[in-house]
Order: structure tokens, then C-alpha cells, then sequence
């Protein structure tokens, strides 16, 4: 089941957890970003009530053990960095959906690798999943890197299913099974 105390953990420079009330005025300039909208189904322009929305809906689905979005904050200050999720949770075939952005003055610095791997413990250790899947649109190279780095496997794509930018994109889904993950941080 999802509490909140299984879904929050802490590495060395990255905390998860809920997402929480006071989190809003953070979350607006983050998400208010075309940079980040291009890679999300962020809307744009990101506005109080579009945050006020999710962390209602983040409240609502854990409460329900349905999903898991989750703060990514600085571990020393708490400072929102960003968001995570396990998402479309079935623990009767114990599998979810993940997904991560960063706000843009988060990039390129590791936090991300860092965040994922946290949310790879949660889902495989702490909700005991045996499989994960995710979905990147095409030409996210940052996001592609960070699947395969976690040894994810390309398992298909939806062919132009996104319109960004008057370009057609596809959706490409990455899997990845328990037994891949804990042989790639050598528990096998």
C-alpha cells in the first residue's frame, strides 16, 4: 500500500516526498517553463490554480494508493526542485508508471540520477513492483539517458502521437523489470 512514509527517502543531496500544500509557490515558477512544457503535459502558461490542481490530485491518489507524485527537494534546505511519480499503480500485476522533471536551474547537475534512483528503491523495495515502465517523447535526450542509465529497455512507440512546437512526435515507451534492476546495483 502507499503511505506517505513509504513513498519519502532520502539521498545525499535529494529528498522525496508528497507533495505538500506549501509546495504551490514553488511549484509555479518550475513548472512556467517552455523548456519544461516541451517534455511534459505541462500547460503553458503555469498558473497558481493549474498547481493548486495537482497537489489536490496528488493528495486525493495517494490517499487512494492510486499514484505517487512526489516533491523532488534539496535535502539540506527542502527547496523544490522539481517533481516525481509513481503513477497508474496495479498491485495486482505490481506495475506503475514513473516519471521525473526538474526545474530548468536544476539541470545538468546529476539531481536527476540521483532522484530517480531514490524512486527506483521506493517502487521496487519499499511497494515491492516487478516491473516499471515509463514514456518519453522523442527527441528528450536527457530523459532517454536517464532510462537506459537505469537499464530501462525500449519496448515500443506510439508513432506522431504528440504535436509540440508544429513538429510531430513520438512516445516511446521504456521498461524495466525488478530482476534488470537488481542486477544492475548488483543484488543478483
Amino acid at each position: 500500500m502507499v503511505e506517505p512514509t513509504t513513498v519519502t527517502r532520502e539521498g545525499i543531496r535529494v529528498r522525496l516526498r508528497p507533495v505538500e500544500d506549501g509546495d504551490l509557490d514553488d511549484l509555479v515558477p518550475l513548472a512556467n517553463d517552455e523548456g519544461v512544457a516541451r517534455w511534459t503535459d505541462l500547460p503553458q502558461p503555469y498558473e497558481r490554480g493549474h498547481a493548486a490542481k495537482v497537489i489536490a490530485l496528488a493528495h486525493e491518489e495517494l490517499r487512494l494508493g492510486q499514484s505517487a507524485y512526489l516533491a523532488v527537494c534539496d535535502v539540506d534546505s527542502d527547496a523544490l526542485m522539481g517533481m516525481t511519480s509513481l503513477a497508474n499503480l496495479d498491485f495486482e500485476s505490481r506495475n506503475g508508471e514513473v516519471g521525473i522533471w526538474l526545474g530548468r536551474p536544476y539541470w545538468g547537475n546529476g539531481l536527476a540520477m540521483e532522484a530517480f534512483d531514490l524512486l527506483l528503491e521506493i517502487a521496487f523495495e519499499r511497494l515491492d513492483l516487478t516491473k516499471l515502465f515509463g514514456i518519453v517523447l522523442e527527441g528528450n535526450e536527457a530523459s532517454m539517458k536517464l532510462f537506459k542509465r537505469f537499464g530501462f529497455q525500449e519496448e515500443g512507440r506510439l508513432r506522431w502521437h504528440t504535436k509540440r512546437d508544429e513538429a510531430w512526435m513520438d512516445k516511446i515507451f521504456y521498461g524495466l523489470l525488478r530482476e534488470e534492476w537488481e542486477r544492475l546495483i548488483g543484488r543478483s
